[in-house]
């Protein structure tokens, strides 16, 4: 695998961390949505880069 592309997997994971802490909290929806957009957008650029 890509070094980059580790890179890319390895932020997707951290928003998916984010997602994790977040989703207790009902006013922070939108906030976990953010990350849960942020973390598929980042696997995509992954597996281009790949």
């Amino acid at each position: 695998m890509k070094l980059i592309t580790q890179e890319w997997l390895d932020r997707a994971s951290e928003d998916l961390e984010t997602i994790e802490q977040l989703h207790q909290q009902a006013h922070l929806t939108n906030v976990a949505a953010f990350h849960a957009q942020q973390s598929v957008k980042k696997t995509l650029k992954a597996v281009i880069e790949e």
